[in-house]
């Protein structure tokens, strides 16, 4: 026990990967309140596959598994009177891996190892962020509180598989193991969805996104965009 206690503890920097039965995340977050302003600021880093090989690591490239969360939200008083509030909300994130790490280290990505190569799961559901890993997104809504529920009006875009494309489409790379065409996937949406409580404890929801896909092929540099609507209607009761 107490060597297992040691082996997680103490990191071993001189050898390769140090005792790489500990795959480690470390992540450093941060909430900032302006109550008078109605203003919060938040901010999460995270690292994967902590620590670096070799002390050194760190010094020469710090941030090549790193990964980023920023967000700011506003509130906007409406109508005071009959309990109305508005809430903006700005979110970016950012799951891809370094260029340097994916090109010249070996492949991976933010929620696996080269032990665990089906990633982290419990019971077959994968374990991560809604965005997933190898991409970035950028989310911006407004909110609006009612007495009975609320509203937000939507839009975002996002990137997938940008990991993927750094990883097979640069010189010396490996082979590509899918036979899949490089593009680079955009995706634009907008949408409104609302949550209403007829009676407690029985509310409902709606969800209406409208969805645009940017698809560029690299190799013969042409686009194929696609459009789409996301539909969610959904009621819940609370014991």
């Amino acid at each position: 026990m107490l060597g297992t206690i040691k082996s997680l503890l103490l990191f071993q920097f001189n050898s390769v990967g140090g005792d790489d039965i500990w795959d480690q995340r470390i992540s450093i977050g941060y909430n900032y309140l302006l109550p008078k302003a109605g203003i919060e600021i938040y901010s999460e880093l995270g690292f994967n596959d902590n620590p670096a090989p070799d002390l050194d690591g760190y010094v020469r490239n710090f941030s090549h598994t790193m990964v980023f969360l920023g967000g700011l939200k506003k509130f906007v008083k409406i109508d005071k009177a009959n309990n109305f509030r508005g809430e903006l909300i700005f979110e970016y994130n950012n799951m891809e891996m370094s260029a340097f790490y994916s090109q010249f280290l070996w492949a991976n990505n933010f929620y696996m190892h080269h032990q665990i190569t089906q990633g982290y799961t419990n019971k077959g559901q994968w374990l991560g962020a809604g965005l997933g890993t190898g991409g970035n997104s950028q989310f911006l809504g407004f909110n609006v509180y009612y007495p009975k529920g609320n509203s937000m009006l939507y839009l975002y875009r996002y990137n997938v598989d940008n990991d993927y494309l750094l990883r097979y489409t640069t010189p010396n790379a490996p082979p590509n193991p899918y036979n899949l065409a490089f593009m680079q996937k955009t995706v634009l949406g907008v949408g409104i969805k609302s949550l209403y409580f007829f009676m407690n404890p029985f509310h409902m929801y709606v969800n209406l996104t409208y969805l645009h896909l940017f698809d560029y092929v690299l190799a013969g540099q042409t686009s194929d965009p696609s459009s789409g609507f996301h539909i969610e209607l959904g009621a819940k009761i609370n014991f």
